[in-house]
């Protein structure tokens, strides 16, 4: 059985330092989603704010940026 990915490994703590730099360095066994799902956003998001991301080629150390989070007019449904 293969190991959590490093970013489904995170504490909050971790998350919201990410969220609040704007920013995310790649680690070892990341991938897109579970960056994604780490820091609490969709992976659509993650990879919009990261047009020039190839996932396939994703490396170590790589510098992605984070969306911040969105205080969007769109009320949530009921």
């Amino acid at each position: 059985m293969r190991a959590a990915p490093a970013a489904a490994r995170r504490t909050d703590t971790t998350r919201s330092t990410a969220n609040a730099q704007g920013t995310y360095r790649v680690e070892q066994g990341d991938t897109p989603y579970a960056i994604a799902s780490a820091l609490g956003i969709s992976l659509f998001e993650l990879l919009n704010e990261n047009e020039d991301l190839d996932p396939l080629r994703m490396a170590v150390g790589d510098v992605l940026e984070v969306p911040q989070q969105r205080t969007s007019g769109r009320a949530a449904s009921a």
